[in-house]
């Protein structure tokens, strides 16, 4: 796709695969703005994107339509522009960004010439940082830099075999068989849900619930609490308003979509942020990067490069 996107900047393509709908790509900015704003509604995510990640994601906002995403992006909306989450989720970054800069500076990786795996330590990084943010818990992955967190391996197994849908006609008599690539996502999937179950009936037994600042908690004082801002602002007579209530299962779907949305694409972004930055062409930007620290250091009382 990267390589079609240099030698055809403005194309879109279709791919033909056995006994699965066509596929459209497009490598046009105009076209992906024409579906993801101009014309947002006339492209649903459709019955055979909701069918493939009904198990993983449920009927959380990237993969509902209508008026079960209206009602998600309304409240997602309302809580990512309030001060205290977005204060919240960069200190939560900002700590954990510590922890991934002393896993690649590591003694053994810094006294010999075995290489260190940034997008590993990234997506590391971002799992412990949005299992923080949404759940308001450490995943451990941390923990042991040789061992990954449980619930991140079946996170990964569950993303990988639910992706695998799109290219398996007979995905549906497998997992109707539980055999093969469905039987791992079945697990996966299982594993998941037993932490979040967890997570979720400790979390209602919180005293302090309305103090806590992680997603998990907000929206569930908000469904808690008929009188918060959000949900008068839903009762105005739009569409799929009303009281924003949550069952322990949609709370499930929400958090499970941000994690999913937060997680490889930051990893990745990091990783590929590095690559290029790695280019001599690019030198000019990690000075002014590194002076942008320096300053920041200072402001912070910090001293070092940094």
């Amino acid at each position: 796709m990267e390589n079609a996107a240099k030698i055809h900047p403005a194309t879109s393509f279709e791919v033909h695969i056995p006994l699965n709908p066509t596929m459209h790509l497009t490598t046009s900015t105009e076209n992906v703005k024409h579906v993801l704003i101009t014309k947002f509604d006339n492209y649903p995510k459709g019955p055979l994107w909701r069918d493939n990640f009904a198990d993983l994601l449920g009927e959380g906002i990237f993969n509902a339509d209508g008026v079960a995403w209206k009602k998600q992006r309304k409240v997602a909306s309302y809580e990512f522009s309030a001060k205290t989450l977005r204060t919240f989720m960069y200190d939560v970054f900002a700590k954990h960004s510590q922890q991934a800069l002393s896993v690649m500076k590591t003694e053994k990786a810094a006294s010999s010439s075995e290489l260190v795996d940034c997008q590993e330590v990234f997506a590391r990084y971002t799992l412990e940082s949005i299992g923080v943010i949404g759940f308001g818990c450490s995943l451990g992955a941390f923990k042991d830099a040789n061992v990954s967190a449980s619930f991140g391996d079946a996170f990964n197994l569950a993303t990988l075999h639910t992706a695998d849908r799109f290219v398996d006609p007979i995905w549906k008599l497998k997992r109707l068989l539980q055999i093969g690539s469905e039987k791992k996502l079945s697990a996966a999937i299982r594993q998941i849900q037993s932490f979040c179950s967890k997570v979720i009936a400790e979390r209602h037994q919180d005293k302090n619930l309305d103090e806590k600042a992680d997603l998990l908690s907000r929206f569930m004082s908000m469904s808690k609490n008929s009188t918060s801002d959000v949900n008068r602002i839903s009762s105005r007579g739009e569409e799929g308003g009303g009281e924003l209530e949550f069952s322990d299962k949609e709370l499930y779907y929400i958090i499970i979509n941000f994690v999913l949305a937060g997680r490889d694409t930051t990893a990745n972004s990091l990783t590929w942020t590095l690559w290029e930055l790695s280019k001599e062409k690019n030198k000019g930007c990690v000075d002014k990067i590194r002076e942008e620290n320096r300053e920041l250091r200072k402001d912070a009382g910090a001293g070092g490069e940094g």
